[in-house]
């Protein structure tokens, strides 16, 4: 206990001392949950943060009857700092479940040396201060990846090994490009320190259920058109190639999107390779 607040105030600290160097889209956020509030759909349901800008909604809505009249005439200031807070709150979560994963497979210098460069990290440092989906999203990722550590100890609860696919659905359904990181989620069972080959059923179940909700999460995006589209794709229709590179071409990620693109890439997988190198090395002390 005394560690989680010396680590409270660690977080507490940094980001107090700290602000963004970008926000990202938080301004969008905040006028699609506003517009929405007014009976105008704004793009609320976005296919790369589908939950995000309901979740700011029903918060809004939660906290409505709390305000003063004054707070009520300005939503967008309300919904600016909704979002503000589910950020810093899942910041603070976040290095919680990275500690808690980590203890599991690593011994202590590597867990107070990881939780260092977590912290310390500029994408985390910059967006736990914004209004975006990307830190919540990482929330529910180190959450899915610590229920499906946890689902391999003797005598876990079925319900509990259910929440591990969940948590990695939720967490592409706050910000996409996270079902990159899900299908290696995913195979973690595998990788328990006892180095049990023998649950590819448990992940494939995992797999099932993680594919299964987020089909249902997304559905709505899927009308006939748009199956139409893929097919016309596949089948090789070169007018519909065309369109896509017309469309490639007009929408051309500008310098500063490659670069932010290339930092959250390089920390990938400079994450990726220092796990790996962290359960060879536990995996070969295990021998």
């Amino acid at each position: 206990m005394p560690r989680a607040g010396l680590w409270i105030f660690v977080y507490t600290f940094l980001t107090f001392v700290t602000n963004a160097y970008f926000m990202a889209d938080t301004v969008d956020y905040v006028a699609a949950v506003d517009k929405y509030d007014q009976g105008i759909n704004y793009v609320f349901w976005d296919f790369r943060h589908l939950f995000w800008r309901p979740l700011g909604w029903v918060v809004l809505h939660l906290v409505n009857p709390f305000l003063s009249a004054a707070a009520r005439s300005e939503p967008r200031i309300v919904v600016i700092y909704i979002f503000l807070v589910l950020n810093w709150i899942a910041g603070l979560f976040s290095l919680f479940l990275f500690r808690a994963l980590l203890r599991r497979f690593c011994a202590q210098w590597t867990i107070e040396f990881s939780s260092v460069t977590f912290v310390f990290s500029f994408a985390f440092l910059n967006y736990v201060h914004s209004g975006s989906s990307y830190i919540p999203g990482l929330m529910f990722l180190l959450l899915g990846l610590y229920f499906l550590s946890r689902g391999v100890d003797p005598g876990t609860s079925n319900s509990l090994q259910y929440w591990g696919p969940l948590s990695l659905a939720i967490s592409v359904c706050l910000w996409f490009p996270y079902a990159f990181a899900v299908p290696g989620a995913l195979v973690l069972p595998l990788f328990s320190p006892d180095r049990n080959l023998q649950r590819w059923p448990l992940v494939l179940r995992n797999t099932a259920i993680c594919v299964l909700a987020g089909i249902v999460a997304y559905e709505p995006y899927w009308p006939i058109r748009e199956s139409t589209l893929l097919l016309e794709l596949f089948s090789g229709s070169a007018k519909v190639r065309l369109a896509l590179l017309e469309c490639a071409a007009s929408t051309a990620p500008s310098s500063a999107s490659l670069i932010r693109l290339s930092t959250w890439a390089g920390t990938a997988c400079c994450s990726s390779a220092f796990c790996c190198m962290t359960l060879t090395t536990q995996c070969r002390s295990h021998n």
